[in-house]
């Protein structure tokens, strides 16, 4: 099983009254916060409660839209590659990998790796991302936090399905949103697969 959940942290009656400059300004950045889990076989990562306290929620708050690209990443990689790794948004030592196996399965795994030379390069006491997805194997994972297996076309199908439930979330709430840059990008997924 693989399964995204996701609820924005703005409630409908503000996104309704949302203008496209406002969105794209300031206050909101052009992006799209939230709680979203990444359910696999029962293991997960992030953070899905529809009824949690405001403070709660706010505190496990992700990047709706980035991941949603990202993941549409990992599927048109995995079109034409046999292996591709996610680096996770917020924890620098923590990345998806998404292995293809035999009979169309697909290997899904959360991995911890210390070294900052994959994909990152260390500036003083910080470490900036040089890249967010890999398609050469880790070599040097310290641990697997979990491995779960799955069928390739389940992952495509839920990441597909879910892009679309979010573009329609906007089309039927405010199109006006639908020209920002971060939809436009996730339109061009949809329209691509």
């Amino acid at each position: 099983m693989f399964k995204i959940q996701y609820l924005p942290n703005i409630p409908i009656s503000e996104w309704s009254q949302m203008s496209l400059e406002d969105f794209e300004g300031e206050e909101y950045g052009n992006v799209i916060y939230g709680q979203l889990e990444i359910n696999v076989n029962g293991q997960t990562y992030g953070f899905y409660d529809p009824d949690a306290p405001t403070p709660i929620a706010d505190f496990f708050e992700e990047c709706i839209d980035a991941w949603l690209g990202y993941l549409n990443d990992v599927v048109l990689l995995l079109s034409n590659h046999d292996y591709t790794a996610l680096h996770t948004i917020d924890d620098v030592f923590v990345w998806f990998e998404f292995q293809k196996t035999r009979d169309e399965n697909l290997l899904v795994s959360l991995a911890y790796v210390e070294n900052t030379n994959v994909g990152m390069v260390e500036e003083g006491e910080n470490y900036a991302i040089l890249t967010s997805i890999l398609t050469e194997p880790i070599d040097c994972v310290s641990k697997y936090l979990w491995r779960e297996e799955i069928k390739l076309q389940e992952f495509v199908d839920e990441v597909q399905n879910k892009t679309k439930e979010f573009i329609a979330f906007f089309e039927k709430t405010n199109p006006a949103l639908l020209k920002s840059q971060c939809l436009k990008v996730l339109r061009s997924y949809i329209r691509s697969s």
